[in-house]
């Protein structure tokens, strides 16, 4: 972005893609059975901020774990409070597209991508058709400032080939909300005789 001075990170620096299962994410549903206690058990949204509204133990933050994590969580809830001896809980994850990110520049198809659970630069590079054969090799993700950043957010610079030729450590991790562009390849002309 010109005229604008943003703090730039490499792929080597940047959170990779995880190679686990899913975590929980804002607007995500969980299923939840608490065997043998009808009224514990049911479809439960992820509110936006991240939390969950389970009977008799009010909001509790779920976002960024896994469904394993949310049944020993509940679980331990549901016993410190009096309520169960010994609840034997289960988790299932329902995610729902409720998360994106937005491919611009020299792209087949370029505009939001619209993803549940992790999204790697690689998928969403794929969903938005591939890169042009004008695109350039450096691809710039842009995220959006969060605590303790500048306001401008900041920038990690990603080597196209790289991941395409199976360099998955350059593979990054995206965020809701990171904005991709993969600028054009410059040209060079050459005159003479």
């Amino acid at each position: 972005m010109p005229g604008v001075a943003m703090p730039r990170k490499t792929a080597a620096n940047a959170m990779i893609a995880p190679q686990g299962g899913s975590k929980v994410g804002a607007r995500d549903q969980l299923t939840i059975t608490v065997f043998g206690v009808e009224d514990l058990s049911g479809k439960f949204p992820v509110a936006v901020d991240g939390t969950l509204n389970y009977p008799h133990l009010g909001a509790l933050r779920v976002v960024g774990m896994d469904p394993t994590q949310v049944a020993a969580t509940l679980s331990a809830k549901l016993k410190e409070a009096g309520l169960l001896l010994n609840p034997q809980v289960s988790v299932e994850l329902i995610q729902t597209a409720n998360k994106k990110v937005f491919v611009t520049g020299a792209v087949r198809t370029p505009g939001q991508v619209p993803f549940a659970g992790d999204l790697t630069l690689f998928e969403a590079l794929a969903l938005a058709g591939s890169a042009t054969s004008e695109a350039g090799d450096l691809v710039l993700v842009m995220r959006a400032s969060g605590a303790g950043q500048s306001p401008e957010g900041n920038v990690i610079e990603v080597s196209r080939s790289e991941i395409e030729n199976g360099r998955m450590d350059r593979n990054v991790a995206l965020q809701d909300g990171d904005q991709i562009v993969i600028p054009r390849a410059q040209q060079v002309f050459i005159s003479g005789q």
